[in-house]
């Protein structure tokens, strides 16, 4: 298929076109840009628009609110039990997500948009769908505990207080149908006396029945303020200062993630 590539050659650029570029992509180090009217002179809403894109997207590391995703996205990877749901900080970013996909368009259908403001706007878009990434992953994530550890979130109502709502609803369906088809398919055809779910006989060195977190699971951590010594097995103790990075069990540091005071890497 061929496409007719039309170039007005009255209209002042910046620089070579893309089509020029692509033809002499070979020879092409670093083009000199030509003297002339300037994109903020010719186009100055366009590209205050795009400015302002880049500004709350750009770059990842520089936005607080996604500096607060990317850590608590972390944090539910890394952590072994489900952390409590920022609900409230998704739908910040999804709203945000919405905003700059509203303006990405906007600007897309504007004819005085130039191509220099095109390129901005493929990064612009390439970094929403990072963001989106980390949102997908860490909202998998926390379904993935939730259905893994279903029958132990539902007997435990600190757990519960964790979740949203749709995820609290979403771990009671679930464990439902869990209990139905454990049910259903085995334990109709066992004594009454073990029929049950939830025994616990890990005083006999048998697992529990339940899928508990597994507390002991070593974890990265970097102390994000001074937090004192910590108390070790054997009596031991071990100073975590301001900026440390360790390896410990998390039934150890969990009090210390719940409070902010260090994070998972």
């Amino acid at each position: 298929m061929a496409f007719d590539w039309v170039q007005d050659d009255d209209v002042p650029m910046a620089g070579p076109s893309f089509m020029q570029r692509v033809q002499n992509a070979m020879r092409d180090d670093d083009v000199p840009v030509a003297r002339g009217p300037t994109i903020a002179t010719t186009t100055a809403p366009v590209a205050q628009s795009v400015s302002r894109l880049q500004r709350d997207i750009l770059p990842i590391e520089e936005r607080p609110i996604i500096q607060q995703l990317m850590q608590h996205w972390l944090n539910e990877r890394a952590a072994p039990d489900v952390l409590p749901c920022r609900l409230d900080l998704l739908n910040d970013i999804l709203e945000k997500l919405s905003e700059q996909a509203s303006l990405v368009t906007r600007l897309r259908a504007d004819p005085d948009t130039s191509e220099e403001e095109h390129f901005q706007m493929m990064l612009v878009q390439t970094e929403m769908e990072r963001v989106r990434f980390i949102v997908r992953s860490y909202l998998r994530t926390r379904l993935y505990k939730l259905e893994n550890l279903a029958q132990y979130v539902m007997s435990q109502p600190g757990v519960q207080a964790n979740l949203s709502a749709t995820e609290l609803q979403h771990a009671r369906n679930y464990s439902k149908l869990v209990a139905n088809q454990f049910n259903s398919a085995v334990m109709v055809n066992l004594p009454e006396a073990v029929r049950a779910l939830d025994d616990d006989s890990s005083d006999m060195g048998i697992p529990p029945m339940v899928t508990q977190p597994v507390w002991r699971q070593p974890v990265f951590i970097h102390a994000l303020r001074d937090c004192g010594d910590l108390d070790l097995n054997a009596g031991e103790k071990l100073r975590i200062e301001k900026g440390s990075i360790h390896l410990l069990p998390y039934e150890r540091v969990q009090p210390h993630l719940s409070r902010g005071e260090i994070e998972l890497i």
